[in-house]
């Protein structure tokens, strides 16, 4: 999935260049300087911004969200990060002149379009891209948006209300493994097996490569919901 995700940003950030190269030299609204996009590929300044953009949206999690952040969520991290990646740059090559050390007035209109087109860009072809991934990962149930291993903890009414929510949502990717419980006798408990206590959950969490671990019991049993995130912390299970 982060494989996918890393080579579509790196299709998108070509494809925003390019469209912003035709409106800035091609489009015919501001006057052209006679190079043509290969040889602006091949400037250096090409693979600075490419790394830039990738280095940036590692440092801010980006190829990091995990299936159960919204669509929503996700595409306005993507696009909080573009806005401040292009007002960036927008000072960092206007840095002389907003230092005084020039004599031209700071962010010309030009400039200002320019940029402008090129942030909106990008976050459009960042976002429909990720999008298309995304999409086609779900219908599929591949890599990041296929089922995960999981056990419910506790064998109570919100344990039923909890598995009926599951069955019902095809958006929730749990595949229901079995129950563990602190007092666990075996048995079934709504149709899944109860797999034993609490002391049993590295073993069982090992045993059927478990990723996902939903927890329903009592608020009240402190003890219980420290033992359990300790052992999912130790297992780095969500």
């Amino acid at each position: 999935h982060q494989i996918a995700i890393f080579i579509s940003d790196i299709l998108a950030m070509f494809l925003a260049l390019y469209l912003t190269f035709w409106f800035r030299f091609q489009s015919g609204i501001w006057p052209g300087e006679g190079n043509t996009f290969w040889e602006f590929i091949e400037n250096p300044v090409f693979l600075f911004l490419t790394a830039f953009w990738l280095l940036l949206f590692w440092l801010n999690g980006l190829y990091r969200m995990g299936w159960d952040i919204s669509r929503f969520d996700k595409l306005l991290r993507v696009s909080r990060v573009i806005v401040y990646g292009t007002l960036f740059f927008l000072v960092l090559m206007n840095l002389d002149l907003i230092l005084g050390n020039a004599d031209k007035s700071p962010l010309n209109r030009r400039q200002i379009y320019t940029q402008g087109f090129y942030c909106g860009v990008m976050n459009n072809c960042v976002s429909v891209i990720r999008l298309f991934i995304i999409k086609l990962e779900k219908n599929l149930n591949i890599w990041e948006y296929s089922f995960k291993n999981t056990l419910l903890i506790g064998t109570t009414r919100k344990t039923k209300t909890v598995i009926r929510d599951i069955e019902k949502n095809d958006h929730l990717l749990y595949k229901i493994v079995g129950i563990v419980d602190r007092d666990a006798s075996g048995g079934e408990f709504a149709n899944y097996p109860v797999l034993g206590g609490y002391e049993m959950l590295p073993d069982l969490i090992q045993k059927h490569r478990i990723q996902e671990i939903v927890v329903s019991i009592s608020s009240r049993s402190r003890q219980d919901l420290l033992q359990i995130i300790g052992i999912c912390d130790r297992m780095q299970v969500v």
